[in-house]
């Protein structure tokens, strides 16, 4: 089949339905009778002829002889019923409908009656029926008209598994087909030739495959084709410097044009390679196979992606200094991977470049000094970072990163100064507070005076300021303060067994635990707040009434100064009651 041909080719199934009429005399010649039947009162019932007609005699209560008709409904096929079915008599001159139903996923494709074709109708009535008759009806599966639509038709064909589909571009092919209901195929995508590929389906099929159908509707499936296409990479470089230490593709010494293209399949492409003034080409690279110092070149006959990559160097020598400056020695330093180290003792802080090298410059402070490098005008056409960094003391950093290009001489200057504050960063170990806490800046040649106060119950071990031991004092003052310090507490574990631990973080100051001791469950609970975590060590006395609105954690088995766990559940020898809020135990056992 081509085209849009809908013929039909499904299986064609008939009942067949006879109408058997017994004639009076209407003037009807009739043939011979060869059979004769009667009722008890030897009143004739039926007469049979030899050309198979039958004839049938019915009589009303006083005797008069009625003329009935038989028509018979006889099923030959599973595909379809008729109502009424079987024997039945009409009586002369009088009317009946037949009705054709047919199987699911069937339909009437016509009905006959005396020879004569009716359509396709679900009914028929017989109206003052005069004579035998004879009726048909024929029934048919139903059947589905499948669609295939080839979008770039030059680029490929579609097929089916089951004949009937070839659909591509031509007079040749194709692209309808009608199926029987319950019909399954697949649909398969065929490029002509290596040139092209299926990019995908549409409408009644998806993907990028072999669609499969199964025809219980109308369908139309959409193919879609396109031409294979190739990239070519372009890349340039300059060897006095092959990459840049800003990193990516190098692009100097020159230009290839175009500087990408994309190229169907079977193509061709041609590159131009042009160095710019003072340069010239000293190598030509095709999918990094070296071809030599060529000014163009044509990709023929692409089937795949391919690069080119071309070499300039600096015809003239031409060298370009860069020069960095830094108003205080000590203060920081300048370097580059390209040579430079300027500051901190090191002295190189000049160097001639060939010219267009791309040069990348670091400036850093030194502890106790800030500031950027100052760029000159249009000098550092790509700028990396100006940023501050801390370290582990909280005392920043200043650090410039640019990478310039030596097309002219460039001047930079770093201008480091002494740092207008400094930082105090204070560590409080075990029970007890440092305030202020956590990391403090202060200004330069002022003092700054540090309270150690240990939790209830607990006492200062020793007081430590830079590492060197002041003693248990309760108090510290930092003097006309030039650096950054540290002062660290240590507490002692107290001999109390309960404690409330908050873990605290606050800006640059870090996160600390702070703990509070109590003498009973019932004290810490009556000093907690919603969040806090409760520690008790192995063994506890007393009962817990939780009446306040609040959400808190009792854990067990704390080690001294909360800082471990035992592993051992704590046993309280009392009862926890809440009427309120929340209590969470961990590792608890009531007695």
């Amino acid at each position: 089949m081509r085209g849009r041909d809908m013929a039909m080719k499904g299986v064609n199934t008939t009942v067949t339905f006879i109408l058997v009429t017994l004639f009076t005399s209407f003037g009807i010649s009739l043939a011979a009778s060869i059979d004769h039947q009667f009722d008890n009162l030897n009143r004739l019932r039926m007469e049979k002829y030899d050309n198979g007609k039958t004839r049938i005699y019915e009589y009303d209560e006083v005797g008069n002889r009625i003329t009935n008709f038989t028509t018979q409904f006889t099923a030959v096929t599973q595909s379809g019923s008729a109502n009424p079915s079987g024997a039945l008599t009409i009586q002369e001159g009088a009317s009946r409908t037949v009705y054709f139903t047919p199987i699911p996923h069937y339909h009437v494709y016509d009905v006959i009656v005396d020879g004569t074709s009716r359509g396709a109708i679900s009914s028929y009535s017989f109206s003052n029926v005069p004579a035998p008759q004879t009726v048909e009806a024929r029934f048919a599966i139903d059947r589905f008209y499948l669609g295939v639509y080839v979008y770039s038709g030059s680029y490929g064909k579609v097929t089916s598994s089951i004949p009937g589909i070839n659909c591509g571009s031509g007079m040749d092919y194709d692209c309808g087909e009608t199926y029987d209901y319950g019909t399954s195929l697949t649909l398969t995508p065929v490029p002509y030739n290596d040139a092209y590929y299926f990019t995908g389906w549409a409408g009644a099929c998806s993907g990028t495959g072999s669609c499969n159908l199964f025809m219980d509707a109308q369908k139309y499936a959409y193919a879609y084709f396109a031409k294979k296409t190739y990239g070519i990479g372009t890349s340039v470089y300059y060897t006095s410097y092959l990459y840049p230490p800003y990193g990516g593709t190098p692009s100097y010494g020159g230009t290839i044009t175009p500087s990408s293209a994309t190229v169907e399949y079977g193509g061709n492409q041609t590159v131009t390679i042009t160095p710019w003034g003072g340069m010239k080409i000293t190598n030509v690279y095709i999918d990094n196979q070296p071809i030599g110092a060529v000014s163009s070149y044509t990709f023929v006959d692409v089937k795949g992606p391919h690069s080119i990559i071309a070499q300039f160097y600096n015809l003239y020598n031409y060298l370009v200094p860069i020069n960095v400056a830094i108003n205080n020695a000590n203060a920081g330093y300048v370097i580059s991977p390209s040579g430079i180290s300027c500051g901190m003792g090191a002295t190189i802080c000049s160097k001639s470049f060939d010219y267009y090298t791309y040069v990348k410059l670091t400036a850093m402070s030194n502890v106790g000094y800030g500031g950027f490098m100052t760029i000159p005008g249009g000098a550092c056409g790509y700028l990396i970072s100006q940023s501050i960094y801390q370290d582990e003391n909280g005392v920043p950093q200043y650090k410039t990163e640019c990478v310039t290009s030596a097309w002219s001489t460039q001047n930079f200057t770093a201008n480091f100064s002494p740092l207008t504050i400094w930082p105090i960063n204070a560590n409080p170990v075990g029970g007890g507070t440092i305030s202020p806490p956590g990391r403090t800046y202060v200004a330069v040649g002022h003092n700054k005076t540090y309270t150690i106060t240990p939790s209830y119950g607990a006492t200062i071990s020793d007081v430590t300021v830079d590492n060197v031991s002041v003693g248990p004092v309760s108090s510290y003052t930092f003097n006309n303060i030039n650096t950054y310090h540290n002062i660290t507490a240590t507490f002692s574990c107290p001999n109390l067994p309960v404690r409330i631990g908050r873990y605290s973080c606050g800006g640059w100051s870090g996160c600390h635990w702070y703990f509070t001791y109590y003498a009973t469950l019932q004290d810490a609970y009556n000093a907690a707040v919603s969040g806090d975590q409760i520690y008790t060590v192995e063994g506890l006395v007393g009962d817990l009434n939780a009446n306040r609105d609040i959400n808190v954690t009792i854990i067990g088995g704390s080690s001294c100064g909360a800082t471990g766990n035992s592993g051992k559940p704590t046993v309280i020898k009392g009862a926890i009651t809440t009427t309120a809020g929340s209590v969470e135990l961990y590792q608890i056992i009531l007695l």
